[in-house]
């Protein structure tokens, strides 16, 4: 039998966030792109997460604590939502910091831009129109 390359859900190139306090990261996740963990979360003797998965959209989002070996490490990341508006002003909520307000482009998205409470930069994007 044929091994599959990619498990469900996955696609073949993933975000995988190294973190301060994965917990809150997740919880961030989840608040501001509508996301939910999915499986079971690999916890450390230490109690932090070594491994957890978020589906945000059709994607999933790894995470795991920072650690001596693994330290956090700030992280850029472009996330297509269906409003942008909407996701900008829950992301401001939870505590990030705004780049630049919701604004259209020339190339058809309306995009935003947030450093999230963990130092991640994010533009977050709803496609308008196609580029023509």
């Amino acid at each position: 039998m044929a091994v599959v390359p990619l498990p469900p859900g996955y696609h073949s190139v993933n975000p995988y966030f190294v973190v301060e306090h994965a917990e809150r990261f997740i919880d961030f996740l989840i608040a501001v792109f509508d996301g939910s963990e999915q499986g079971e979360r690999e916890v450390r003797a230490d109690g932090g997460i070594d491994h957890a998965d978020v589906m945000i959209g059709d994607s999933v989002v790894m995470i795991s604590e920072a650690s001596l070996t693994y330290p956090a490490r700030p992280s850029v990341a472009f996330a297509y939502v269906d409003d942008v508006d909407a996701t900008y002003a829950r992301a401001l909520t939870e505590g990030s910091r705004s780049i630049f307000d919701p604004a259209d482009q020339t190339w058809g998205d309306r995009v935003a831009g947030i450093f999230d409470p963990f130092d991640n930069r994010w533009w977050i994007g709803t496609h308008l129109r196609d580029y023509s």
